[in-house]
């Protein structure tokens, strides 16, 4: 099972301590891939994240992306163009092209 992080704050947390990916993967008890892994794809397994937070030395939490950091607007609006797509299709309409909602 793999675990979404924030990337960017790992990136930063590297840098402040001076750390190359090769630096932090020593500290962590981690392969230099794996941390090239996490910085780039932006997500690891649940024992790496436990290893990276030991080495920061940061709660796990502060590490993980939540869903309050996903911006789901433009999924949101792709869903809505969809489900009008879909209605338009299976609805049956009027003479004039508008949807019968209701049998009079």
């Amino acid at each position: 099972m793999k675990v979404k992080v924030r990337r960017e704050l790992i990136k930063d947390l590297r840098s402040r301590q001076s750390w190359t990916q090769e630096q932090l993967a020593e500290v962590a008890g981690l392969h230099a891939r794996t941390i090239q892994r996490m910085e780039s794809e932006g997500s690891t397994s649940p024992r790496s994240l436990a290893a990276i937070a030991e080495a920061f030395q940061v709660e796990i939490r502060i590490l993980e992306l939540s869903t309050a950091d996903i911006d789901f607007a433009p999924a949101t609006t792709e869903l809505r163009k969809l489900g009008s797509a879909i209605f338009r299709k299976v609805a049956p309409t009027t003479s004039q092209g508008l949807p019968r909602l209701f049998s009079v």
